[in-house]
């Protein structure tokens, strides 16, 4: 049935696109068709394009058709992939990225006139956030998602976790996360003190969350590989369960129902993601005072960057050639312009992927909470440190830890073995050429 839907939303949007989007002599105007799932960001990408249109648009003769597509989106990129009817710019998944280009279906940014100064210009303000493939450039990433964790401030106060103040105090240790947990729980009242989204992502509500105090240790001389600093986070979940502090169903729960009961003031912490804000502010609308911290770390002292990804790539497809490469650049350049990050940034969509927005921003416009999630960014983070090769996140066998079938040494003894097998065998076919294993850590 999802594959119907995909393929009959692909078919029309195609057809519409591409009726208005045919090549034109220069004296007529060229539509550019823009295909995104950014959803949160689409009331002000349409302001946007549409101050493109009446401006740049009109003197360069060209349009901007912007869609933005929902959870359909990945099926119906590939429907559209496969019927070879492509919009001329499209947001892709990583996956998608290496495929197409393969297939030449997108093209490098340095086939179209002005392409390679904008990739120099663009590498200059954020090294390692372009995406390269056999070494030709296929896009550019332009926002970030940031983690941190989001707290109820009201549940913090009833248990008196405040300072002398009376203001709430987030947790900085792996430890005072466990001892808030357990103060603030309450069994009569269905409040827990946090929750973990097990069915929801194992990388987004652990491997997030140990990022500012963990890394894996690659060493790609000896192809090994040392996972052990997960335990401590890991261990710290386990010690919730056994202390009846997190919210029932860890293992079937998903990352929706989470943050409905944390809209509802039952939940004291779990894992965010910048995009939440948009979430407890629109769709699960919460009625406590919720904040945004760093993740607690081992110690309170070590901390390396924060986990954040890398997002808002978008690839020209080989469909963009009937258009003048001016034309075609204009809106590529339109697209990741700092004037049009700030807007995303300024109206709590998206938090660039580089200070320069950060550094000039109205932050009166801010949300308090997008606020404090942009504060976690932290442009030093490499994520080639943080996700495991042969995974790529948590291994399976994590749920038989949770419930008792093996031991976390065990995991981690074992999961050592299969990341340094699979870190060998991408070594020695080339796939792996090099891993960052320094990662900045400070102190405080």
């Amino acid at each position: 049935m999802k594959r119907m839907l995909s393929a009959i939303l692909a078919a029309m949007l195609s057809a519409a696109c591409f009726g208005g989007c045919a090549g034109s002599d220069k004296e007529k105007v060229d539509t550019v068709c823009v295909w995104t799932s950014d959803g949160g960001g689409k009331s002000t990408w349409a302001k946007l394009t549409d101050d493109f249109n009446r401006t740049v648009g009109k003197q360069k003769k060209v349009k901007i058709e912007w869609t933005t597509f929902s959870g359909e989106y990945s099926s119906v990129v590939g429907e559209a992939y496969e019927k070879g009817s492509l919009p001329d710019i499209v947001a892709l998944s990583e996956k998608q990225t290496i495929d197409f280009a393969k297939s030449g279906d997108i093209l490098p940014l340095e086939d179209f006139t002005g392409g390679s100064n904008f990739v120099q210009r663009y590498e200059a303000i954020t090294p390692n956030r372009i995406k390269i493939i056999d070494g030709k450039v296929y896009g550019v990433s332009s926002t970030s998602n940031v983690a941190g964790l989001i707290y109820n401030k009201d549940l913090f106060k009833k248990a008196g976790i405040v300072d002398a103040n009376g203001e709430p105090v987030p947790p900085k240790t792996f430890a005072q996360m466990r001892e808030y947990a357990k103060r603030i729980t309450d069994k009569k009242k269905n409040i827990y003190g946090y929750s973990y989204p097990m069915n929801f992502s194992s990388m987004y509500s652990v491997t997030n969350p140990v990022s500012t105090s963990a890394r894996i240790k690659y060493d790609v001389k000896s192809t090994t590989a040392d996972m052990s600093e997960f335990k401590p986070m890991l261990q710290t979940l386990l010690d919730m369960k056994s202390d009846g502090s997190l919210f029932p169903g860890a293992k079937t729960l998903d990352n929706d129902t989470s943050r409905m009961y944390f809209a509802e003031g039952k939940i004291g912490m779990m894992a965010g993601i910048s995009w939440d804000v948009a979430v407890l502010t629109t769709q699960f609308v919460a009625n406590c005072d919720w904040a945004v911290a760093p993740f607690p770390t081992f110690d309170g002292t070590m901390k390396y960057p924060a986990w954040h990804d890398l997002s808002g790539s978008y690839a020209i497809t080989k469909n963009a050639k009937k258009i003048d490469d001016e034309k075609i650049m204009a809106v590529y350049e339109f697209m990741y312009s700092r004037d049009t990050r700030m807007a995303l940034y300024e109206n709590n969509v998206r938090i660039s992927c580089m200070t320069d927005v950060m550094e000039h921003a109205d932050e009166s416009k801010l949300l308090p909470q997008f606020k404090q999630f942009s504060q976690i960014f932290d442009e030093s983070y490499r994520a080639d440190t943080l996700i495991p090769v042969a995974t790529g996140g948590l291994p399976s066998v994590w749920k038989d830890v949770w419930e008792g079938e093996i031991t976390l040494d065990e995991m981690i003894d074992n999961w050592n073995k299969m990341e340094s097998s699979v870190l060998a065998k991408k070594i020695k076919s080339g796939e792996i050429t090099l891993i960052n294993t320094e990662r900045k850590v400070t102190h405080t």
